[in-house]
């Protein structure tokens, strides 16, 4: 042991030096920067590409334009959605965030919250980097992610499949009007959309993979495509210059969309010079790094987020193939790791084709292929679309269904599942992500127990350790709130990362783990670590199946504990809290219901609830009380749904009996 920590200490201090220097190189290139703004724009005009080619291959779905019009227009309702989602695009209305449809009017302002109406100042980007860190920026109801969301510009990629099937130029005219207007109103390193590296990149995505749908059009002009370049190249700079990594060397999903995207770069610039030979290189070392620090042996992402998970393994998978495309090929290991991520999203599907909600959501995407606008944002079976051929697994494209089309876009191909119905596990569980499913011939039950997200930072994670979602038959009856927003509401923020909105039982007021909500405090922290340890998750007799979990509450001797059995045969849930020691604390348990189910009180200790064609009758031995609560099915849309709260003292049990 001691010979192990001798030799780990250069280590860390060669990787804590390296983290002052960068500081200090960031440091002197923003003051150096911000003084002479107007000179270092000006000496970023366009750079010549006369001799350059793009040697990118691209992914094989766009490979021949015939064939993809032949296919698509098998499919009628495909084809009239891609035309009815980029006319709305060239119309600019939007539908973001939870905005509902939005008309932005004839000139888009890139830099507004069109939400709450706020602008950001067209100033130096670490300016209102700074600004943000302080707080200045950040203010109730006024949201940073609309503007970066709207120039993630991904709707260029629905522009230029519209042109791709209809070979309609308007669609062109507007690609060219909205990248030219968007260069013009956002100068290199000038306002809101220079902050965060990560939206830089995303935007360095849709860009490319635009390119490669509107680059045949006899409309645009080279100085166009110079223009065009100069500002994917001088956004592969400002990623370089300003990666989201922290001391350690690793970062989170941020980091690594600037490690995918620097790949990406480095192959579409690839031989204009030794700047692109370094992104190439850069891009694929760190996302093999990443892969095996921001990705559980079990498969599921650190960030403990499903919906995170998804936009991980997007991002990993797009830039595997299309990597693998240009003859880069990546370890064993790494796509063993990247096969398991998709297991992990497969298994984890529930019967309606939708993901659970534990962590964070914010709707993020690596690159919108398919259903922009209209996609229900908790079903991820696209990528599993995408998996299925990648990897030539049925099971993925059966669990995929008519989510094919991400696969199309990439492959050129429709892959069809034989419809062999695999065998599906009872139990699955994934302790280093901390998750356990159950999964019966009608019930699908999934429990939350295990590590703090990060790495114990808390990043994207909640309060949610011993929490469950349960669907019955394919009807969503127990489910997580969700997250609604970031920084727009604080007290929203934080009421959704709390014990109080999950479906466990609290002492009080008491948090799992300690949450801050002062305003000095960072919103994606938590200050305790405090994981969620499962004791049991076994196949008993008689059909039936046990899950036992407990969990220490933050600042306190107070443990936690509780107990799932669900009994198939029977068509029966029950569920056993306790704590101990006792406190003077009230206990309340809650479950928050879908918003579709019904509720209707029997007696003082039993309700029944329905939704759709399920009925269950919900039975405690306390007195029930019905509430009003909040979910948030997407980001930045919040609903009202019932909520079932009881107070007990130490120890309460419930049972869910249910038919269909």
């Amino acid at each position: 042991m001691a010979a192990s920590n001798k030799h780990s200490r250069p280590d860390n201090f060669t990787t804590l030096w390296r983290g002052v220097i960068r500081k200090f190189e960031s440091k002197l290139r923003h003051t150096f920067e911000r003084r002479f703004t107007g000179l270092f724009c000006v000496t970023r005009r366009n750079r010549r590409f006369d001799h350059f080619k793009v040697a990118l291959h691209f992914f094989p779905g766009l490979e021949s334009r015939e064939d993809t019009v032949r296919i698509i227009r098998q499919y009628p309702d495909i084809h009239a959605l891609i035309l009815r989602q980029a006319n709305q695009i060239i119309e600019h209305r939007f539908n973001l965030l939870g905005s509902g449809e939005v008309d932005l009017g004839p000139v888009i302002d890139w830099h507004a919250d069109f939400k709450s109406g706020y602008r950001w100042p067209l100033i130096y980007y670490h300016l209102i980097e700074m600004g943000i860190t302080k707080g200045e920026y950040l203010h109730d109801k006024i949201d940073v992610k609309v503007p970066w969301e709207l120039s993630r510009l991904q709707h260029l990629v629905l522009l230029g499949q519209a042109y791709w099937v209809s070979g309609n130029e308007r669609y062109t005219t507007e690609f060219v009007e909205q990248i030219t207007h968007w260069t013009a109103a956002n100068p290199p390193e000038m306002g809101v959309n220079w902050v965060c590296s990560m939206e830089v990149s995303l935007r360095v995505v849709s860009m490319i993979y635009a390119y490669f749908l509107f680059k045949s059009s006899p409309l645009i002009s080279k100085p166009f495509w110079d223009s065009y370049f100069t500002l994917l190249y001088y956004s592969g700079v400002h990623i370089e210059q300003n990666q989201e990594v922290r001391a350690n060397g690793h970062g989170n999903n941020h980091y690594l969309t600037n490690c995918a995207a620097m790949l990406w770069l480095g192959l579409f610039f690839r031989g204009y010079n030794s700047r692109a030979t370094r992104w190439l290189m850069l891009g694929q070392e760190k996302l093999c790094n990443e892969m095996h620090y921001q990705v559980n042996p079990d498969g599921g992402s650190y960030e403990g987020s499903i919906a995170y998970h998804r936009l991980v393994l997007e991002l990993f998978l797009t830039t595997t193939i299309l990597a693998e495309c240009n003859g880069i090929v990546f370890p064993p290991d790494y796509t063993s790791r990247l096969e398991k991520m998709c297991e992990f999203s497969q298994d984890l599907t529930k019967p309606n084709g939708l993901s659970p909600q534990f962590g964070d959501a914010d709707d993020g995407r690596f690159c919108i292929l398919s259903g922009y606008g209209t996609d229900n944002m908790l079903d991820h079976r696209a990528v599993l679309g995408t998996a299925g051929i990648y990897f030539k697994r049925n099971d993925f494209s059966e669990t995929a269904g008519s989510k094919c089309w991400d696969g199309f876009w990439l492959f050129g191909t429709i892959q069809k599942a034989h419809h062999r119905k695999e065998h599906c596990p009872v139990l699955k569980s994934y302790p280093y992500t901390g998750y356990y499913r159950i999964k019966t011939d009608k019930a699908y039950l999934i429990v939350k127990c295990g590590q703090i997200g990060q790495k114990g930072v808390g990043g994207h994670d909640h309060n949610d350790q011993l929490s469950f979602e349960l669907n019955i038959d394919g009807v969503d009856i127990v489910i997580d709130p969700g997250s609604y927003c970031y920084s727009m509401d604080k007290e929203m923020r934080h009421l959704f990362r709390s014990t109080c909105s999950h479906n466990v039982s609290q002492s009080g007021n008491l948090e799992q783990n300690i949450i801050k909500n002062d305003g000095k405090h960072d919103m994606f922290c938590m200050y305790s670590h405090n994981i969620g340890e499962c004791t049991s998750f076994a196949i008993l007799e008689d059909s039936r199946v046990r899950f036992g979990g407990q969990i220490s509450i933050a600042d306190t001797q107070m443990q936690y504990s509780r107990g799932i059995e669900v009994n198939s045969a029977a068509n029966k849930i029950t569920v056993m809290d306790c704590f101990a020691p006792g406190s003077e604390h009230i206990y309340t348990a809650r479950l928050h219901l879908a918003r579709e189910v019904n509720v209707t009180r029997v007696s003082d200790n039993q309700v029944h609830i329905q939704a759709g064609h399920v009925g269950a009758k919900l039975s405690i031995s306390e007195q029930i009380n019905i509430e009003q609560g909040l979910i948030s099915p997407s980001y930045g849309i919040i609903q009202e749904a019932w909520v079932i709260a009881w107070n007990f003292n130490t120890k309460t049990q419930f049972e869910i009996q249910y038919e269909v």
